[in-house]
């Protein structure tokens, strides 16, 4: 298992409204390597078939295949008003935010798997959003023990009102404690997390505060030790979340760097 996958698993429960970015615990990703050996007959076994029924069946086959397997590469990442939809791109970060040494993978499609968004249970969301967009995973692995990973997601809401609504109930101790329990459980045995609330003095934005804490992430018999931020912004009825994740990096420079980028957006485009 490599450091960045494992990272990834507590990006997924990490972040707060965007889909679980990957699969959580050792099981999920057993099974993986299982599918992919299924896939791999599977593969092998329509090349033998289409060879003996002929070239214009081969083709529709590699056409449908192929077809199957960027919409699963590639999830949609945006919902809603296209203007609201737009206005949540713009804010949102881009890899041009990021050294050079940093990448981007799209968001992997939804699993099922709980995320932060399930300890929302006053407002619901979805039924608020007018649109909303998400990046893809930005990581930059520094070594083979060293890494950090960044995702966010914009949402447009109805009202000023909901939206400060949303950031009322992210801030209060209720919502911390699901959070971490959200967080251990998708680590499984051998994980840890501790999330406390760390407001911003000054906001970055109309509003602003974070969960922040230290997590310990299985990998076999031994572990990761890093720490997990998660952040909100608000400014009107334009709410964003960023998830970071460190791991052996250090974290205060990166999240300095996301907050000021996120507000300067805030700014220029929502005022």
């Amino acid at each position: 298992m490599d450091l960045t996958r494992t990272a990834v698993r507590a990006l997924a429960a990490a972040c707060a409204l965007t889909l679980a970015l990957a699969a959580c615990g050792g099981d999920a990703e057993d099974s993986a390597e299982v599918v992919e050996d299924s896939d791999r007959t599977t593969e092998a076994t329509d090349e033998t078939t289409a060879s003996t029924e002929g070239a214009d069946d081969e083709s529709t086959t590699t056409a449908a295949d192929e077809a199957s397997t960027t919409e699963a590469d590639e999830p949609d990442e945006t919902e809603g008003d296209p203007d609201a939809v737009a206005l949540a791109q713009r804010v949102n970060l881009t890899l041009d935010d990021f050294d050079e040494t940093w990448t981007e993978d799209p968001a992997p499609a939804d699993d099922g798997s709980p995320t932060i968004n399930d300890c929302f249970v006053e407002t619901d969301i979805e039924a608020v959003t007018v649109g909303k967009a998400e990046t893809g995973t930005f990581a930059d692995e520094v070594s083979a023990e060293a890494v950090q990973l960044v995702t966010m997601q914009t949402v447009v809401l109805d009202a000023p009102e909901t939206a400060e609504a949303i950031v009322a109930e992210f801030s209060g101790d209720a919502f911390a404690t699901c959070a971490t329990d959200v967080m251990r459980n998708s680590f499984g045995e051998g994980g840890n997390a501790s999330l406390a609330l760390r407001p911003d003095e000054p906001a970055w934005t109309e509003e602003s505060t974070g969960l922040v804490g230290d997590i310990t992430i299985p990998n076999g018999d031994s572990s990761y030790d890093g720490v997990v931020d998660v952040h909100i912004f608000r400014t009107a009825q334009v709410v964003s979340f960023t998830a970071t994740v460190d791991v052996s990096v250090g974290i205060e420079a990166l999240l300095g760097q996301i907050y000021a980028t996120v507000a300067e957006r805030h700014a220029t485009e929502v005022g």
